[in-house]
């Protein structure tokens, strides 16, 4: 049904130029598709962007809280930052969810750092973000998470403060490493904790990446 459908449409768009890809590939759809990516919210970032000094970093993930979004792996990187001032603040997710990534962060020696806000609405959620430090986006790169825009990345972008995501194809036509985000190894708790102590330790960075973020948005609005 998805391949006569894709074949017969009068015209088809995608969200990311890896899709795009697939389907040309998959189905042979090589005319009338188009590229048109997500948004973020347009507002004034002044009250959000980093703060000039911090004490303690807050690091924040926002959105859903299912398998191959990775929030299991984000918790687990916190084994190796005992040695930093920081705490985990996840966003989102079914109580179901939430229970079940508990049970996880309870067995870190850190669990009183990690804290489950549960879902915010959407004006709610901006008002919380002004405390971030640091925004994460752990995906797995499987199943369909290579291919499809995250909304997350969009909204991240225009906060204007610095950014954490794993490497993946749609990843890549948004975010570049060392110049508006920190990428890393997908699945490797080890390597978001890097990420995470990089930007702590190096401001210069930090302030780098957050303002470069801050100009992509505008590409998004």
């Amino acid at each position: 049904m998805e391949k006569y459908i894709i074949k017969n449409a009068d015209g088809v768009i995608v969200t990311t130029n890896s899709l795009m890809e697939k389907i040309k590939n998959n189905y042979g759809r090589i005319n009338l598709i188009e590229k048109i990516p997500l948004a973020g919210f347009s507002f004034d970032v002044k009250e959000y962007q980093q703060k000039k000094f911090v004490s303690h970093w807050k690091v924040f993930y926002v959105g859903q809280l299912y398998y191959l979004q990775g929030v299991d792996i984000l918790i687990k990187a916190f084994n190796y930052l005992k040695e930093y001032p920081c705490s985990l603040h996840i966003i989102g997710g079914t109580e179901l969810e939430i229970q079940e990534l508990k049970k996880i962060a309870n067995e870190t020696p850190l669990n009183e750092r990690i804290i489950f806000h549960g879902y915010k609405k959407p004006f709610e959620l901006y008002k919380i973000l002004s405390e971030a430090d640091i925004l994460v986006m752990p995906s797995r790169a499987e199943g369909r998470m290579p291919y499809v825009a995250h909304t997350k990345i969009y909204e991240y972008l225009s906060l204007g403060k610095p950014i954490i995501a794993t490497d993946m194809e749609s990843v890549q036509e948004v975010l570049t490493d060392g110049i508006n985000a920190v990428i890393v190894e997908p699945g490797n708790s080890e390597a978001l904790a890097k990420g995470i102590i990089k930007i702590i330790l190096d401001p210069e960075f930090r302030q780098k990446i957050s303002e470069n973020a801050l100009k992509e948005s505008l590409n998004y609005t």
